[in-house]
């Protein structure tokens, strides 16, 4: 469950709100790669990389999904960047990866474990 931050439950714009946040997206999205790199085994030159491997893949979908859904207020081109790819590429492994959520059990399993871990 998300709760709303005080700054905006308080009522104050959500400009100031984003000026406080601006500068954490990277700390956030290598906390969470770290995370997921731990458990899959692989290192993070791997998953910001170019290799298109199944299990390199997964990983990067999985940091992917957790980002946007855990960390709304981290713009997709913030998340592209550091993966070093378009934002219409992280809306689309996002997007596939939901799918994969409810038709693949070993994706929705590894995703589980991770997520809660975060």
């Amino acid at each position: 469950m998300n709760q709303m931050h005080p700054y905006l439950y308080a009522g104050l714009p959500t400009s100031a709100f984003k000026r406080l946040k601006k500068g954490r997206e990277n700390s956030v999205i290598e906390t969470v790669c770290n995370s997921v790199t731990s458990h899959l085994k692989i290192t993070i030159d791997q998953m910001v990389g170019a290799s298109r491997k199944a299990e390199i893949n997964e990983a990067r979908q999985i940091a992917i999904l957790i980002i946007s859904q855990k960390h709304q207020w981290i713009r997709l081109v913030d998340i592209a960047k550091y993966f070093n790819r378009h934002h219409s590429t992280i809306l689309y492994n996002r997007d596939v990866s939901l799918d994969y959520i409810k038709t693949n059990k070993y994706f929705k399993a590894l995703y589980l474990k991770i997520a809660t871990n975060n």
